[in-house]
């Protein structure tokens, strides 16, 4: 999320690597409108959520463990 990790926070990150980030801040903002339609394209095509990060993503029950306990709240 933008709260999580703010979008300034990975500028910053690019910044210290010596790279000029901000044309890519539109892609490093979470939009709201952007995860209903990735979530809905998903929702079309896969019978789960879950089968879908397992088996379009290849995540494993570890790998979404971790997940959940870093995005989670």
């Amino acid at each position: 999320s933008n709260t999580h990790r703010p979008p300034g926070d990975r500028l910053a990150h690019f910044n210290q690597l010596g790279v000029d980030a901000t044309p890519l801040l539109p892609f490093l903002r979470v939009h709201e409108d952007y995860l209903s339609a990735a979530f809905a394209a998903i929702d079309d095509a896969w019978p789960s959520r879950e089968a879908y990060l397992t088996s379009a993503l290849g995540l494993d029950s570890s790998d979404l463990d971790r997940l959940r306990a870093d995005l989670l709240e």
